[in-house]
């Protein structure tokens, strides 16, 4: 069964508190789950115990072995006699701790203590800190331990050593109230230094799973210190092979796979939720919202929706705040309440043409929301993380026409398989007509494409970027402890499309400063060429590799940059390189021609309200400079450069061109290539029916 990621919250009609924790349910059956709360597996299960049915909780936090070479004793190496191995469990209700259970490297006796409360009032506690209660009692006997026989260890059937509290002479069963949840469990190795525990060997990684729970005292270190149970020379931690049985004696049902939606604009949804009563009691299922923090709640009744789902709709307006939760309660009057979410529906831009949307770990799309406020471009910015996500009907939202994407974490463009990996529909916005910017340094590292390698036709990263072969994290010092120097500069690629009126032998682009505020990008940029029938637009100078590809297609243009153009340590080049870009994007009329057809309002497409002639950017400028104009209506048109005596220096347009907003970049040059010299220039742009001329200042 596929992952849920849910927020687990018990409350029962008796008021017993039980505080959130993140859930996982990874699996469901009949009377059988395996959920997840933040690093802690729960094995559950119904039993029947006498007349009574109860719920078993198998509660661990490694990575079950795959192999008896999973198995790791590296800790062994650090214990010594009077050293303590603990972990911190978490139970979803108040229950009785019925055994112990841990897999040993080595013999001994073990002294078993169960500590409460792990947390107080918020406050993280270890052992033997004030308030922290051992529950085992004193006169219970220590357990032995034997080493664990991997001959006799198979991986569907793990042996234990398992102190079972019902049993042992002067244990008892432990009852965790409410305020006990969160508890300690370890025992204190003998005299010899034994029994020592085995570990998975797995590495678990805090931003996927959670910070570690395993931790122990090593004596010989450092007297009475707990230290996290991490690999040796890296902050993965792994996990002692350590589980703890619990019995519930009842678990209200469990509410999985609620969605924790995004900022939409649309104006309704349909929730939906999978609810699972491991008992067999009936249930029903609810949905809470309101409109608001402050606003009134309603309450839906869910309906069923097959395979253990429920669903509701939810209906609101532009503008409002939805929050929003769902909720069971069974026969017996136990209830389950998720967590409240909320998303914002979002109203969409009348008059905008362009989507910027910015998923990038650097944070720079304010860089591109300067140069897009310098330009006057009409454009919405979406920032995936402040809106919790993306959803389609922003990216096919009819009045976008191209999409500038700083692509991240949340792997909005796909790059192979279309069916599979685009779950954002971007193919269908370019084959609609739509375009595409992509700046992303880690597009292939994401997909977990490393190396060299080339995409085939039916590959989105062929079909739609024009990319052929490619190398991921390239590691162009040879150094791997380095992981490369990465190219700074970019060399213009004579006859692309974008830059080829930067001039096959002007400056390159760049450097780019690998860097944001204070912090250095530990990456380099990829390597990509380009297909048959795409362009290569920039190659580093040094490596003279492809870092830039563009395409036109029969239904749109695309243009793809594998190194962060912003990051340009002259504003001035990101400046026109995103000028000269949009330029040759928004050529495309293919959507453009469609939406007039269908809306027909000149003025909600984008198309200028006025002929107009925009002043040259920088100015003054040296050694080269941006040119923009707009054109209400389809016309011959011509662009002159002119020196203050009147002769003309230069012709950079002379054609017919369709409405819509152009730019071009032009570097201060005779058409033979001679340099000209410090000066006042003009520029004209004259159709059949107007013209008009700006004057610029070159300074060398």
């Amino acid at each position: 069964m596929l992952r849920k990621r849910i927020m687990f919250v018990l409350v029962t009609l008796l008021s017993i508190g039980i505080f959130a924790e993140n859930i996982e349910v990874l699996s469901v059956s009949k009377h059988h789950a395996l959920v997840k709360t933040g690093s802690i597996y729960h094995r559950l299960s119904v039993r029947q115990s006498g007349s009574d049915t109860v719920v078993v909780d198998t509660l661990f936090y490694y990575q079950p072995p795959r192999s008896n070479a999973d198995y790791d004793d590296f800790l062994a190496n650090y214990q010594s006699a009077g050293d303590t191995c603990i972990n911190w469990f978490t139970l979803l209700a108040p229950g009785k701790v019925t055994k112990l259970m841990m897999q040993n490297s080595s013999s001994g006796k073990a002294d078993w203590m169960v500590w409460a409360p792990a947390i107080d009032n918020g406050i993280y506690k270890f052992p033997g800190e004030t308030g922290v209660i051992q529950l085992v009692p004193e006169e219970a006997n220590a357990h032995y331990c034997t080493k664990l026989n991997e001959s006799q260890q198979t991986m569907d059937s793990l042996l234990w050593n398992t102190y079972d509290l019902a049993l042992e002479k002067g244990a008892s069963v432990i009852e965790m109230d409410s305020s006990q949840l969160d508890f300690w469990v370890g025992y204190r190795l003998d005299d010899t230094g034994n029994p020592k525990i085995w570990q998975d060997g797995v590495y678990h990684y805090p931003w996927s799973e959670g910070d570690c729970r395993s931790f122990t005292t090593l004596q010989s270190q450092s007297s009475g210190k707990w230290y996290r149970n991490v690999q040796p020379g890296t902050d993965h931690w792994v996990a002692h092979m350590m589980q703890v049985e619990v019995v519930y004696n009842t678990i209200p049902p469990i509410i999985s796979d609620l969605p924790d939606l995004c900022d939409t604009f649309s104006e309704t949804r349909t929730i939906r939720a999978e609810v699972v009563e491991l008992e067999g009691n009936g249930f029903d299922v609810y949905l809470t919202s309101k409109i608001g923090s402050t606003g009134s709640r309603d309450t839906l009744d869910m309906s069923y929706d097959g395979d253990n789902y429920f669903r509701a709709n939810l209906d609101y307006s532009y503008g409002d705040t939805l929050y929003y939760y769902v909720w069971a309660k069974d026969s017996t009057g136990m209830l389950q309440s998720s967590e409240e979410k909320s998303f914002v529906c979002v109203e969409p831009p009348p008059d905008a043409h362009i989507l910027l949307i910015d998923d990038s770990p650097l944070k720079t799309g304010d860089l591109y929301c300067t140069a897009l406020d310098r330009r006057g471009f009409e454009y919405f910015f979406w920032n995936v993380k402040e809106h919790n996500g993306i959803d389609t009907t922003v990216i096919l939202y009819d009045e976008f026409l191209t999409l500038i994407l700083l692509d991240g974490e949340s792997m909005i463009l796909p790059v192979t398989a279309v069916n599979e990996q685009d779950i954002y529909q971007i193919a269908a916005f370019l084959d609609h007509g739509g375009n595409l910017l992509l700046v992303d340094m880690d597009y292939l590292y994401r997909w977990d494409l490393d190396g060299t390698g080339r995409f085939k036709a039916g590959d989105f990263a062929f079909d739609y970027l024009g990319i052929e072969d490619f190398t991921s994290d390239p590691d162009d010092d040879y150094n791997i402890e380095n992981g490369g120097i990465a190219d700074t500069s970019m060399v213009s690629v004579p006859g692309n499309p974008i830059t080829s009126e930067f001039g096959a032998d002007s400056i390159a682009y760049g450097p780019i400063i690998y860097q944001v505020n204070d912090s250095t990008i530990g990456n380099w940029a990829d390597y990509i060429e380009p297909s048959n029938d795409a362009y290569s637009i920039l190659t580093g100078r040094d490596s003279d590799n492809g870092m830039a590809v563009c395409i036109d297609t029969a239904n749109h243009r695309t243009a793809t940059f594998l190194f962060p153009i912003e990051l340009a340590s002259d504003t001035a080049e990101f400046f026109s390189l995103l000028d000269s870009t949009l330029s040759w994007l928004n050529e495309n009329t293919t959507r453009l021609d469609t939406t007039i057809n269908l809306i027909g309002s000149a003025e909600q497409q984008n198309i200028p309200a006025a002929f107009r002639l925009n002043q040259n950017y920088p100015n003054p400028f040296n050694p080269a400079t941006t040119l923009s104009f707009e054109l209400l209506s389809k016309e011959k048109i011509t662009l002159t450069i002119y020196d203050v005596l009147g002769n003309q220096i230069d012709e950079i347009v002379d054609q017919e061109m369709k409405p819509g907003v152009y730019t071009f970049f032009w570097t201060a040059e005779t058409n033979n290539g001679e340099m000209l010299p410090s000066g006042i220039y003009f520029y004209r742009l004259k159709t059949n029916s107007k013209n008009a001329t700006g004057k610029m200042v070159l300074l060398r």
